[in-house]
């Protein structure tokens, strides 16, 4: 097994920093086994959530708003039973429930 330490806490720093990354790479090249090891390594400092988009149907792509509400009712499922903020229950709840209503829920997203 290869020691991933040293990319597994570049990766905590951009994650602390709240930068965005991808790890794209050749099917068998440990794609998978880093991102379960980064979840690991962050599950003390970070609610980690496990999402499979292939568990999304097409129809969730087809806009936004259907996106927002596919993703919103997923991350919801995936925290059942979690402690998260309220504020952030409250808004996945809120995206959950009003499909087809872009406006709407880009309204609140910013407020």
């Amino acid at each position: 097994m290869v020691d991933l330490t040293g990319r597994l806490k570049k990766f905590k720093e951009l994650v602390d920093r709240g930068d965005y990354f991808t790890i794209n790479r050749a099917r068998q090249y440990g794609k998978t086994t880093t991102l379960l090891a980064l979840a690991d390594y962050l599950k003390d400092d970070y609610l980690v959530i496990r999402l499979d988009f292939q568990r999304l149907s097409d129809a969730s792509f087809a806009d936004e708003s259907s996106f927002i509400f596919a993703l919103s009712k997923r991350i919801l499922l995936a925290v059942k039973g979690t402690r998260i903020p309220e504020e952030a229950e409250e808004r996945l709840t809120f995206f959950a429930k009003k499909k087809g209503m872009p406006k709407l829920w880009m309204n609140y997203l910013l407020s």
